[in-house]
């Protein structure tokens, strides 16, 4: 049986839950529009993007070099505010398998804490790195979701 890793960051936004949580899981074909220099697309191949069944491709610039990949929304959770999506294909799943990440943003007051989190099994036990890498990097463009969501 595969080993299951598990890698989880917070993150603290200067933005209420409710809409960086909007912003996120409603609107991610915004995302190349909202930080630009480093999402380079996001396109919904199938369904609205939002609804469980989505699927999105993406190309992003991380840690100097062009990734992409395709992600299927697997949970979505409103009341919560928490979103789960499968990673189908793409340089993550060259060392990764059975990839899910959740993003849940907690209300604090008019900021917000969100748990990034990642389940996923390597490939092999020689796989070279863990997600920590993309969660991190995911949890920086945060910063630029929070942004956008304070002025809309």
């Amino acid at each position: 049986m595969a080993q299951v890793y598990k890698e989880e960051i917070q993150r603290e936004y200067n933005c209420p839950a409710d809409k960086f949580f909007e912003i996120f899981s409603n609107q991610i074909s915004l995302a190349s529009n909202i930080c630009p220099d480093k999402i380079k697309s996001m396109e919904v191949l199938q369904g609205d993007g939002a609804s469980v069944g989505s699927i999105v491709r993406g190309e992003c610039n991380f840690e100097n070099s062009h990734h992409s990949g395709t992600h299927r929304v697997a949970a979505l959770d409103k009341d919560n505010k928490s979103i789960t999506i499968e990673v189908l294909d793409g340089d993550m799943t060259k060392h990764h398998k059975a990839i899910k990440i959740t993003v849940h943003a907690i209300p604090k007051g008019n900021r917000c804490l969100v748990n990034w989190s990642a389940e996923y099994e390597k490939i092999n036990s020689t796989a070279p790195y863990d997600l920590k890498k993309y969660l991190e990097y995911s949890a920086d463009l945060g910063n630029d979701f929070a942004n956008f969501a304070q002025k809309a």
